[in-house]
């Protein structure tokens, strides 16, 4: 697991913001994604739950690697509506509170619930968490789970991992590590940068 962790740090900075990239390297390999047909990339975030569940058909040894993907589970919604809590509201509530939003070109956008409008903004993304992958692929409990690149990181330097057990991230993420034992750290994290190896 350890001689795997660099491949992640070095896939994930070259990757499509907020997309899951499917590609079939061994690890003495390293293509930069870049390099890789469009139909090896594909937008997770901002998927519908249909089209999700359709992204992950890959053979045996490929990797999935999920980058810069809001967490729902987030009290804090960084991405889209820059609004608490909003990850975990229901569609319609989301919808309807937008307005409360503090970012221009979100919330003037959905005064009136058409379907048109609706559907737009579920497309702007609604964040994803570990049940998604429960569903599309199997319980990740269960998943070889490579790396997770914000644990991975601040595990390198002794300093900022010290510095980390004093962040209200830190605070944060123990309560949900607390709430469902047994899942990978890294679906706990604000975004979901994770390397997941299909076996």
């Amino acid at each position: 697991m350890q001689s795997r962790a660099p491949h992640f740090a070095k896939l994930s900075r070259k990757n499509t913001k907020n997309s899951l990239s499917i590609h079939t390297i061994s690890t003495a390999q390293n293509p930069p994604i870049s390099a890789l047909p469009p139909p090896h990339q594909h937008i997770l975030y901002h998927s519908l739950p249909p089209q999700f569940l359709r992204n992950f058909t890959l053979e045996p040894g490929a990797f999935w690697c999920i980058t810069g993907t809001p967490n729902r589970l987030w009290c804090f919604d960084f991405h889209t509506a820059y609004l608490p809590f909003y990850f975990w509201l229901p569609d319609d509530l989301a919808f309807a509170y937008a307005k409360f939003s503090n970012r221009t070109g979100f919330r003037e956008l959905y005064d009136q619930p058409t379907p048109e409008n609706i559907h737009h903004f579920l497309r702007r993304g609604r964040g994803v968490s570990y049940h998604e992958f429960d569903l599309a692929i199997r319980p990740v409990s269960t998943l070889d789970i490579v790396s997770s690149m914000g644990p991975q990181l601040r595990d390198q330097r002794l300093l900022n991992k010290w510095r980390w057990q004093f962040t209200s991230d830190f605070a944060f993420e123990s309560l949900l590590r607390r709430a469902a034992p047994g899942i990978h750290p890294g679906f706990f994290q604000r975004f979901l940068n994770i390397l997941i190896r299909k076996d």
